[in-house]
């Protein structure tokens, strides 16, 4: 058995394998999964190639010998396992992102293999991104018990070096790369909004690159959003309004996964987890704090129900608006997300008893003023803003009824 395992590099899947002497490896790495012509530059100006991102992360192996992380895999944990194990190392390189260029790796141990995500964030931007999501990902583990984003094993940065010259030559340093590896989430695709060809009707497609692709049914569209809304109300804290901001279904940032006509969802990161009420979280209103506790949970819910409704089309095309299946989705999993928090030990009753109430009393007109507000804070630069716009008003008038079905 070798002493040092294998490091293969491929494009998407096995067919597509790329070595030093493939034409890929010197190209430029682009930064869209739309292959735009923005390339990532280094701090010299210089282009980032396909190679400069194989390199690093074969630096990032070459100096781990993976037992802290492989010891808590479930299949590895009775295993004595070290470098002289892995036979191989597959990696996959799957998507680009503005940040991101995340692949697939697998690795060959003992005649099993164990797929984890690696991340890598090439820019330096990117890299102080990336450590700052595996710090928000490390405080979440921590803080709650729920399993909906995936577990997260090492960060680490390697220097990237000028192609055909010694890595260790202090003068072939270029920059660093940031490099995540977590858990890979088996069975789980990504999905957007599309036009489906047969009517011209929005809906939502999965992209199973393995069994290939399909819609869901207005029925599954709707656990969607259910499932989306709850897993970020059940990371939302009820008394300091920290909740994972940004996220985005343009980006892919859910995963979804159906197995005997049952979907489940995950989100794949967190890159912030912050207050978007500082004043009202650094008050002292200690009379009020129920009142502040509703206010904040009302901002974060209609939020919600306007994020929850923007994707792109397909992926990458313009910002498209959500059927208003959405909107019963957003609501029916926010209130399962509030009956799932356990820190409830202001209110003498149910949390989403008392939301229910207080949503109630709004008119279609009280609603739409507080949105307005809402999309008054966001930045008015965005490409979002004319569609959510002309979408409020009816947006406005189905919350208000979906709430008093």
């Amino acid at each position: 058995m070798p002493t040092k395992p294998i490091l293969k590099f491929f494009i998407n899947n096995i067919n597509n394998p790329v070595t030093r002497e493939s034409r890929i490896w010197k190209k430029c790495l682009p930064v869209s999964r739309n292959m735009s012509v923005k390339q990532i530059k280094t701090k010299s100006n210089q282009d980032i190639t396909y190679g400069d991102y194989f390199q690093a992360i074969g630096r990032f192996f070459k100096d781990d010998s993976f037992a802290d992380f492989l010891s808590v895999i479930p299949g590895c944990r009775d295993m004595d396992i070290g470098r002289k194990n892995i036979t191989e190392i597959s990696v996959y390189l799957i998507k680009h992102g503005a940040f991101y260029h995340p692949s697939r790796v697998e690795f060959q141990i003992e005649n099993k293999q164990f797929c984890f995500i690696l991340n890598v964030a090439l820019s330096t931007f990117g890299r102080t991104t990336l450590l700052k999501e595996y710090n928000v990902l490390q405080k979440l583990k921590n803080n709650f018990s729920f399993s909906f984003l995936p577990v997260i094993y090492k960060y680490g940065e390697v220097s990237l070096s000028k192609i055909g010259q010694n890595e260790t030559d202090p003068q072939a340093i270029r920059q660093k790369a940031g490099l995540l590896l977590g858990e890979w989430l088996e069975g789980f695709n990504e999905f957007h909004l599309t036009t489906d060809p047969d009517n011209q009707k929005k809906r939502i497609i999965v992209w199973d690159s393995l069994n290939g692709n399909y819609y869901l049914s207005t029925a599954e569209t709707l656990e969607l959003y259910k499932q989306a809304t709850m897993i970020l109300t059940c990371y939302y804290n009820i008394k300091t309004f920290e909740q994972i901001f940004p996220w985005h279904h343009a980006a892919g940032d859910f995963v979804v996964k159906k197995k005997n006509d049952k979907i489940y969802l995950k989100l794949v990161t967190a890159r912030q987890y912050a207050s978007m009420l500082g004043q009202i979280a650094n008050s002292n209103r200690h009379e009020t704090e129920p009142n502040a506790i509703l206010e904040g949970l009302l901002i974060f819910f209609l939020n919600l129900s306007i994020r929850m409704r923007l994707d792109r089309l397909d992926g990458v095309g313009n910002t498209v608006w959500a059927n208003e299946v959405a909107v019963a989705g957003t609501f029916k999993g926010f209130m399962n997300g509030l009956a799932l928090k356990s820190e409830n030990n202001i209110f003498p009753e149910a949390l989403d008893k008392y939301f229910k109430d207080l949503f109630l009393s709004f008119t279609v007109q009280d609603i739409l003023d507080l949105l307005i507000n809402i999309v008054t804070a966001y930045d008015p630069q965005s490409s979002e803003i004319p569609v959510i716009k002309q979408n409020l008003n009816n947006h406005a008038e189905i919350l208000h009824h979906v709430i008093n079905q």
